[in-house]
């Protein structure tokens, strides 16, 4: 997947044609709204400060809004592409993709489309109210893939009417999809939503930290084993976003995505070890940032490991490889790419 700079711009609630049972995008945004005036004003402010960045219309349901102003925010990009800005991106619902109309946008610099899946589990999908049908899904997956399009998919965990066995179905129908990137949240329970009403009613009970930990753990395992990006795990905390705020239950966490990566690393590793009966482990060497993910939040991932293999010693190194090395053996597991596709 390509790297740069993103201009996130959020257009709350524009384009959707109902509201999603946990959605409320002017608290997860901390946005009421946009407008393509005000747009123009940030991409202009953005091109002043950076260079080669990508304009994200985030928050709403983008090709779903009325296509003249799809055109009127498209339009405030146009003097900057190929130049300060290199492209855009959108976020949208699957079942407003439109093939001719996709390629138009493509013809005024549109590169990324995120499509807001959620899940592949039709129960899952009517209960959340989300509108639209796993098959909606595929149709525009096969519509974003022929123009040649970078795909992100969106995906939650912990729906209404979703299961551990529904949520690993979901993910392997996204890993068949090959998109280019994906996005896990965890489902949370916000003020004013149809989602609040349920669970104070007792008719839904949101995962606990350890079931979400789990859950993603899986499927970044899965995602990154398949080759597929991971750019995000989680909603970032505001100052609305957190159990002070509009947040009345859910696995919340500021830093859920380290803790997810953390537990993805460990699990991976003493399988890889169990497999081939090592008990011990002396050492890890790998990168900074590897040895960071390890070792995780408090050290959970070193004292997991070393539950299980005895004292280790974590040794950072400039090369971006995992070695483990045993009292015999060194084991070269490869780069981070490698990593989850070794058994």
């Amino acid at each position: 997947m390509s790297k740069y700079r993103i201009l996130p711009l959020f257009i709350s609630f524009q384009g959707c044609p109902q509201q999603c049972v946990y959605c409320n995008q002017n608290e997860i945004t901390g946005s009421s709204g946009m407008t393509p005036d005000l747009a123009g004003q940030e991409i202009k402010k953005a091109s002043q400060e950076m260079t080669d960045f990508q304009v994200a219309f985030y928050g709403g349901s983008f090709t779903a809004l009325d296509r003249d102003l799809q055109f009127a925010y498209f339009n405030q990009v146009q003097a900057y592409l190929g130049k300060e800005v290199n492209s855009i991106r959108l976020s949208t619902r699957p079942d407003a993709i439109d093939q001719d109309h996709i390629g138009d946008l493509k013809s005024m610099g549109l590169r990324t489309i995120e499509l807001g899946a959620q899940s592949m589990d039709p129960k899952v999908l009517d209960q959340s109210l989300r509108g639209h049908s796993d098959q909606d899904v595929v149709e525009a997956v096969e519509v974003i893939k022929s123009l040649d399009l970078e795909l992100g998919i969106q995906q939650m965990l912990g729906l209404p009417a979703e299961n551990w066995e529904s949520f690993k179905d979901s993910v392997d129908k996204i890993c068949r999809l090959k998109p280019d990137f994906v996005r896990i949240y965890p489902t949370l329970v916000l003020k004013e939503t149809p989602l609040a009403r349920l669970y104070e009613n007792k008719s839904y009970a949101p995962l606990s930290l350890e079931e979400a930990l789990e859950w993603a753990s899986y499927a970044y395992r899965r995602y990154r084993k398949e080759g597929i990006d991971v750019i995000r795990i989680g909603l970032q905390a505001t100052d609305r976003i957190n159990f002070q705020g509009d947040l009345l239950a859910g696995p919340f966490h500021p830093s859920l995505g380290q803790m997810v990566k953390s537990r993805a690393f460990v699990d991976q590793i003493s399988s890889f070890l169990a497999r081939r009966e090592i008990h011990r482990l002396e050492e890890i060497l790998a990168s900074k940032r590897m040895v960071a993910n390890i070792v995780g939040l408090k050290a959970w991932g070193r004292k997991k490991l070393e539950e299980d293999f005895g004292p280790i010693q974590f040794t950072k190194q400039e090369e971006k490889r995992i070695i483990l090395r045993t009292e015999d053996q060194e084991i070269d597991l490869g780069d981070e790419e490698n990593v989850f596709k070794i058994y």
